[in-house]
């Protein structure tokens, strides 16, 4: 029972590093009530946390082999998807619109990086 709940946490630590690494934009912090506050908050432990998990993965054989292997996984299933989405139009359109927001997002956060 450990072991599987050790395994599902790690599956839940790899995904989320994995949406991480495809460089998919964060959802950006909403106005009003501390709540932007509150994300921000929780972005900045995310982040300390994905930076422990890939210490403790680099560090570890088993783990390292595991994460390889999901990464291998998810990049079969992306390539088959995107085939079978290929001559989605609703899809592609999404998509495309997908791609217009990260490119703004990237320029905004490029902006603001100069600011600072």
């Amino acid at each position: 029972m450990k072991k599987i709940l050790i395994v599902l946490g790690l599956i839940v630590g790899f995904s989320t590093f994995i949406l991480a690494e495809t460089g998919l934009p964060t959802q950006p912090p909403v106005e009003g009530k501390g709540y932007g506050i509150k994300m921000k908050e929780v972005m900045e432990i995310r982040k300390q946390m994905r930076e422990i998990e890939t210490k403790a993965i680099e560090e570890d054989p088993e783990l390292k082999k595991i994460q390889e292997e999901i990464k291998s996984l998810h990049q079969q299933l992306q390539e088959k998807v995107n085939a079978k989405l290929s001559n989605n139009q609703e899809y592609q359109q999404l998509k495309e619109k997908l791609e217009s927001i990260k490119k703004e997002w990237k320029q905004k956060q490029g902006c603001e990086e100069k600011k600072k």
